[in-house]
């Protein structure tokens, strides 16, 4: 992709992050954008100016971009494809939503009879319960780094799954009721998102056994939506039938008090968190991980055998402290969870980049394959 900055061209991958966008010096302006057959090919980049160290928003791609630097959790993304050299891969419906839909990536050749246990490795993307810009190709950066890996051999995993979840509205991105059809139509409310999770984990197990054999990954609000699937089992009134605990959970940057980072940030966390489970605080402590009346280590005699916390310093969405309430909480229950503070990259730039997710899940199948 050629990039013009000013008069000035600049080679960058097409699959261009925040990051390398940033690094150009650039934070609000238009880009007019050339398209070639199936991709743009070339931006053009006008008005630029100083940069500030946050992330980019871009619009939906259009002819001509407006943008301008906005919230440090945003970033630009350039539509992903799914196919990953080596892998074949599926798509699956779950439900009659059109986001009720799981992603499936497996070896071309897969090994026969692993001597050691084997793994899937499974991800629910974040986005504040409402963005369409995440679905289930956030996960090919860091499917991509695994394979890569030297420590993750091809005989520990058994496969690569995605889920996507139907969405709370979000003001930005509105739709006409009237004209959309219904299984479009982005208007969900807890505990809509972890009933669709809870779902395509049961629908994985019944079309790929996956039982307990397999690593689930959440971002941001994945986070908090992988520990609800434990949560689930501990509430008088369920939020939907039971799926299979994973063999090992692992929250990235994961919101886990709703009502805590509403009161440590501004007027936006309120917004995303009432579009998502409405204004009722005692409801927000309620789906609240590290809120959890109950007791994790009993819902879990057998399952999740680990816990990983990871959080970035560099994080300016998602602060240290949804990694500390948690952290705490499953200590009290009694579990000794692995934790990594020291991660790198903005919130989005971490499953972008895929590279320190990719890190996190060859860490748990070790783990794993050590027990």
């Amino acid at each position: 992709m050629r990039v013009s900055l000013r008069s000035n061209p600049v080679l960058v991958p097409s699959t261009c992050t925040a990051r390398q966008i940033q690094k150009q010096g650039i934070t609000k302006g238009k880009i007019t954008a050339k398209k070639g057959l199936n991709s743009i090919h070339s931006l053009i980049f006008c008005n630029p100016v100083s940069a500030p160290r946050l992330p980019l928003q871009f619009a939906q791609p259009t002819s001509q971009w407006n943008w301008t630097l906005q919230h440090p959790q945003r970033r630009v993304t350039m539509a992903s494809s799914p196919d990953i050299p080596g892998l074949k891969y599926a798509s699956h419906q779950y439900g009659q939503h059109q986001l009720q839909q799981v992603g499936v990536w497996q070896f071309e050749e897969p090994e026969t009879a692993p001597s050691t246990p084997a793994y899937w490795i499974i991800f629910v993307h974040g986005g504040g319960w409402r963005d369409p810009r995440n679905n289930i190709n956030d996960f090919v950066p860091s499917i991509k780094h695994m394979l890569a890996l030297d420590d993750l051999p091809k005989s520990a995993v058994r496969g690569f799954a995605s889920l996507d979840y139907r969405l709370s509205p979000h003001p930005r991105f509105p739709q006409d009721p009237t004209s959309t059809p219904a299984n479009e139509f982005r208007q969900a409310q807890h505990p809509h998102h972890v009933q669709d999770v809870l779902a395509a984990l049961r629908f994985l197990n019944a079309e790929y056994g996956i039982g307990n054999d397999y690593v689930l990954i959440g971002h941001s609000a994945g986070g908090t939506l992988v520990h609800q699937v434990i949560m689930n089992s501990g509430i008088s009134d369920s939020w939907g039938p039971v799926a299979p605990f994973p063999a090992a959970l692992i929250s990235i940057a994961g919101i886990h008090h709703l009502r805590g980072i509403v009161d440590r940030h501004d007027t936006f966390y309120e917004t995303f968190v009432i579009d998502a489970f409405g204004p009722d605080r005692l409801a927000w402590d309620a789906a609240s991980p590290a809120k959890f009346p109950g007791s994790f280590k009993t819902l879990c005699p057998e399952f999740p055998r680990l816990f990983i916390l990871a959080a970035s310093t560099e994080d300016t969405a998602i602060d240290m402290p949804e990694l500390d309430i948690m952290e705490a909480k499953l200590i009290k229950d009694g579990i000794t969870p692995l934790v990594f503070r020291n991660l790198h990259l903005e919130h989005d730039n971490i499953w972008e980049d895929g590279s320190q997710v990719a890190t996190l899940a060859a860490r748990a199948v070790a783990e794993l394959q050590q027990r």
